[in-house]
């Protein structure tokens, strides 16, 4: 494609390469086309891609064109296989990681590579950098346009390309990049590509048609784990495929665990920030564990309980479905069967099912369907019923669905910090936790499947908040949870209420099996539930019980660690169910009038990821607050923030202060920060311009939500969502919620010495209202009251408020508030979106979308 010179660049005297095109190709690609495709990929910025320093042409007419690049020593990954072949399992992950790394970062800018191959990716050190971005897109470009067919000139490279490259596919897109990766992931570990011949033609043919010989079967050591996120690659249709290289990296970063696969042991469970606005982030990622679900009663096969117990390690992973529409997956607790959620989208709309279907099997029925929204699924032990929380028939909390056949009936309230149902006594009866705010007696409430109350059990504890209960299949023990700060606290009872045993864990959803309390969590403390995304990389941890006394053991193993919706395990523990998938982020700057339309055009779409993205509209719709969470090195997550013009094409990095974890914007010219310091917060005024902070406040806690004052005072909700606190004036002073509201979860200032807050009532936790509180009396002003199954709301500059109401999980209704009790509907965006950040003149907008593509698997315990 190109001859390379070693070269000096005498300005900054540092040596560079200088890649000269071909007259052939330069003259096929032209000028313009070369330097449009240069000018994307000069615009990123990641450690894993060499980096584009300057571009040009020499001539005017049939021009030479010419790129330059740093010069990388080191050697090409071609170089090293030549040399040694098959390379060690460890070296292969890491370099599959660095590329894998880089092409999210591309991918993310709508950048493909379309030539990924051991030419292309250059070592240097203990990393791996790839070469040529834009370049090989270019010269597929112009040869697809001029049908050239000069010797040397293809759309790839043979040994490396994706069928659809194979077969001129011309709607070829960055899941091309995720084949070749793979082909070169198997060359590294096989000694060869997966496909060989003596004709490029052959090569290309098989790629079209012939199944690849499995990587294990080529070298029997390699991991599961690595093996099964290399074939995946391979998949012949690109639908089958990783669908992002973000979803591929989280997989490789579980091939680098210390066990080379994806079962860490003898880890600490990581702590999650307790999530409390959005109830889809609550419900499917557990931050704000809502609901603890049991794999219900089974048989305890007699196994001799140490204290310290041995690892456990997951095994024999094998896929249960094959649509890329799962969510939530649950395991009937003797293995047979597997119930799932799917969800099904119109262009206005999308509502929720349920469907079963046997271990093993392909055929699935039908159990529930229409739902506006459902999060979590457990079975009862005779595999007869189901219960399902979500919001179903316009009521929002657990129900109970009969497998065979009748109308949903609902048992409990089932969500935000408290309720939830688990099956108990062989499944005959309930277990009911009622949402009684913060106390320090909670009560367990007994109950028949249909919602009758039986008895119940009293417990004493420190003034908290219940998140759940869950049983211990084949034992008289019962699990209650309590919401503490960021952390859950498990309690481990017996049915007279008295507690044997403690455990803590992250703020997650909790499944138990007759031998352990599995948790899901974050794997740290991060504060997202503001954006409503739910994919973060979760831990999923198991703590042996033992059957006979109840008592913990003293060891916490990570046994799976990824981005899914939901897992579940059997009664006897010995398998676990988890969904695998890649979600789809993206961030459009709209006209009001074309979001209402649903005109989402992609020339518009200011930001797409496989991580997500949140975005805030300035109050005079002048640009957009980018939000993004990017895997860091140690396999954490950081964020990291850009500006965007609403009229512009150019994004521009934003430098916060370390540890800011929650941004807006306070006038178009300034940003509301939260800052960790510790175990507490710092808020300021940020001047987005220069950098400078005032206005700076230390409180000691976790803030829900908060709000600048005028005059420089802050207010915040504390967490729990019990109070607004108020400083002003060098007091700090403390208003109660309202009795209407089980806990409040925004806050806003408002014009008038108000403050404008809203939250879910107390009765039964499904409709949210959005008040007025003055902060001279306290006197309370409803403004709204929505049955909702989520929400949000901003005061405008004007004193009026624009409000977000989900009817259901995907449709959302968007209102004017202009006065206590009189509202504007503005209308239904006419596709699921996920979010909306408004101008305030409610004439601009930036949408935030979420789509997931998600299977479930199986994987057996082993170690126990």
């Amino acid at each position: 494609m190109a001859t390379v010179y070693l070269a000096t660049d005498l300005r900054h005297e540092r040596q560079v390469a200088v890649k000269v095109l071909r007259p052939d190709l330069s003259a096929s690609i032209g000028s313009e086309r070369f330097f449009q495709e240069i000018r994307i990929a000069a615009r990123l910025g990641h450690p894993h891609i060499v980096p584009l320093l300057d571009s040009g042409a020499v001539g005017s007419e049939r021009a030479t064109l010419y790129y330059v690049m740093p010069y990388i020593t080191g050697e090409s990954l071609r170089q090293r296989l030549a040399r040694e072949g098959e390379l060690p399992v460890p070296d292969a992950v890491r370099i599959m990681r660095d590329v894998t790394d880089a092409l999210t970062h591309a991918h993310e800018h709508g950048v493909v590579h379309r030539d990924i191959k051991p030419e292309n990716i250059l070592l240097s050190g203990r990393h791996a950098l790839v070469t040529d971005f834009g370049v090989a897109k270019a010269v597929s470009d112009a040869a697809g346009r001029s049908r050239v067919t000069t010797a040397g000139v293809a759309l790839g490279t043979p040994a490396y390309m994706a069928p659809e490259q194979a077969v001129a596919d011309p709607h070829v897109d960055h899941r091309a990049d995720v084949y070749a990766l793979g082909v070169v992931g198997y060359e590294m570990l096989a000694g060869e590509p997966p496909f060989t011949g003596a004709t490029p033609q052959q090569v290309l043919a098989a790629h079209v048609t012939e199944v690849p010989r499995h990587v294990t079967a080529r070298r029997q050591g390699v991991p599961a784990a690595l093996a099964d996120a290399i074939m995946r690659c391979l998949e012949k249709k690109a639908a089958d495929r990783w669908q992002t290289a973000g979803a591929l990296l989280a997989q490789l970063e579980l091939a680098q665990t210390p066990t080379g696969g994806s079962t860490p042991t003898d880890t600490r469970p990581h702590p999650a920030v307790s999530a409390h606005g959005h109830r889809r982030w609550i419900v499917a990622v557990g931050a704000a564990a809502l609901i603890l679900v049991v794999a219900a009663l089974g048989i305890w096969g007699g196994r001799s309980f140490s204290s310290r117990s041995s690892a456990v390690s997951l095994r024999d992973r094998t896929q249960l479905t094959f649509t890329g529409r799962i969510q939530t997956p649950s395991i009937s607790p003797d293995g047979k069967q597997l119930a799932y959620v799917t969800k099904e989208c119109t262009e206005t709309a999308c509502a929720y099912a349920v469907d079963v279907q046997d271990i093993g099997g392909t055929a699935s029925r039908r159990v529930l369907e229409g739902a506006a929204s459902a999060y979590f699924i457990e079975w009862s032990p005779d595999r007869r019923h189901l219960l399902v929380t979500g919001t179903i028939g316009r009521r929002w909390g657990t129900h109970v669905v009969a497998l065979l056949g009748g109308p949903p009936r609902w048992v409990g309230t089932g969500g935000n910090f408290g309720g939830g149902a688990t099956f108990f006594a062989g499944g005959d009866s309930l277990l009911l936790m009622p949402s009684t705010g913060i106390d320090s007696v909670q009560w367990i409430r007994v109950a028949t499947l249909a919602g009758a109350v039986r008895d119940s059990i009293r417990i004493e504890t420190e003034r908290s908040r219940s998140a759940g209960i869950a049983a211990v299949p084949g034992t008289p023990w019962i699990i209650l949870s309590l919401v503490k700060s960021s952390l859950l606290q498990h309690r481990i009872i017996d049915r007279q209420g008295r507690e044997v045993g403690r455990i803590t864990g992250p703020s997650g959803p909790v499944r138990t099996s007759g031998d352990a309390l599995w948790q899901s969590g974050a794997r740290e403390a991060v504060a997202l539930w503001q954006s409503g995304a739910r994919e973060v990389v979760r831990a999923i941890t198991r703590t042996p019980l033992d059957p006979s006394s109840g008592r913990p053991g003293s060891r916490t193993d990570t046994v799976y660690v990824g981005r899914f919706t939901s897992f579940s395990v059997t009664a006897d523990g010995g398998a676990l169910v988890v969904d695998d998938g890649a979600y789809q982020h993206s961030v459009y700057a709209l006209e009001m009038s074309d979001v209402l339309a649903g005109r989402f055009p992609d020339s518009r779409r200011i930001a797409r990821g496989s991580t997500p993205i949140w975005a805030y509209l300035s109050p005079d719709g002048s640009r957009a607050l980018l939000w993004r969470t990017v895997p860091a090195t140690s396999g954490a997550t950081e964020f990291r923030w850009s500006l965007w013009p609403f009229e512009g094409a150019t994004e521009s990095p934003l430098s916060l202060p370390a540890g800011t974890h929650r941004a807006f914007w306070e006038d178009p010219a300034t940003l509301a920060i939260s800052v960790r310091d510790g175990t507490g917060r710092t808020l300021s005024l940020l001047d987005v311009q220069t950098g400078r902070r005032r206005h700076e406040f230390a409180i000691d806690s976790l803030a829900w939500d908060f709000e600048p004052l005028a005059g420089g005072g802050w207010m915040w909700i504390p967490d729990g969502g019990q109070s607004i606190q108020i400083h002003a004036e060098g007091q700090t002073r403390s208003v109660p919620k309202p009795p209407w509201y089980d806990v409040i979860t925004e806050v806003s200032a408002s014009p008038r010495g108000r403050a404008a807050f809203k939250g879910w009532n107390a009765a039964t936790s499904d409709s949210m209202r959005v008040s007025e509180i003055s902060l001279a009396d306290g006197a309370v002003i409803p403004w709204a009251t929505e049955f909702v199954d989520d929400g949000s709301f901003r005061v405008l500059a004007d004193g009026s408020m624009f409000f977000l109401a989900w009817e259901a999980a995907s449709t959302a209704v968007l209102y004017h508030l202009t006065a206590p009790g009189v509202k504007r509907r503005l209308g239904v965006v006419p596709r699921p979106i996920t979010s909306i950040s408004v101008s305030d003149d409610l004439k601009r907008a930036v949408v935030y979308t979420e789509d997931y593509f998600g299977d479930a698997w199986i994987s057996r315990v082993v170690g126990r």
